[in-house]
This record gives C-alpha cells, structure tokens and sequence, in this order.
C-alpha cells in the first residue's frame, strides 16, 4: 500500500533546508503555493519547490516534482531518478484545479 502527500521544499542552493507537508493542496496557503510551483526566489539564495511525494512498502520513496513548465510529471521517480510508478489521476486532477 502506498501514502501520498505534497510537501514544499525550501531549498538553498542544492540542498533542501526545510519540509512543509500537507494531505491536501488547499491546505497550503495561496502565496506559498504559487511561489513552489512557480519557483520563486524567497532571498538571493533559497527558494521553494512542490513535490507530491509517495511511501511504499514496495518500492519505497518516491517524487513527482513539478517539471520546469509547471506541470505535473505523469511518473514518480525514485532517489536514483529511475521511473517508479505512475501518478495517480487523482492527484494530477487536484493539481490542475
């Protein structure tokens, strides 16, 4: 069985400096939701990205970013970007709203 939640990264340079999790997209505020998907600078050196991430017992951890247009990607992809599954509709639906 799989879990699945979006998470905001804050990112500093290569490197992820926090974790904002949440079940539903709604739940994030407007502003910050804009600034993830559209990659917004926060200072000179951090900025936010969205993520819908996926727990499995089977295939483990998993990410679907957003790609460079600002669209959902339609596989996750593991920490070796190898393709593990696909997105479920649901989730590329609520985004979409």
């Amino acid at each position: 069985m799989a879990t699945y939640e979006w998470d905001i990264e804050t990112w500093n340079g290569d490197e992820i400096v926090d974790h904002s999790h949440r079940d539903r997209l709604n739940e994030f505020g407007m502003e910050e939701l804009i600034d993830a998907i559209n990659q917004t600078p926060l200072d000179s050196s951090e900025y936010t990205k969205l993520v819908l991430v996926r727990d499995s017992d089977r295939d483990g951890r998993a990410w679907a970013y957003l790609t460079d247009d600002g669209k959902m990607p339609e596989q996750f992809l593991d920490a070796y970007e190898r393709p593990v599954c696909k997105v479920p509709k649901r989730f590329i639906e609520e985004f979409n709203r």
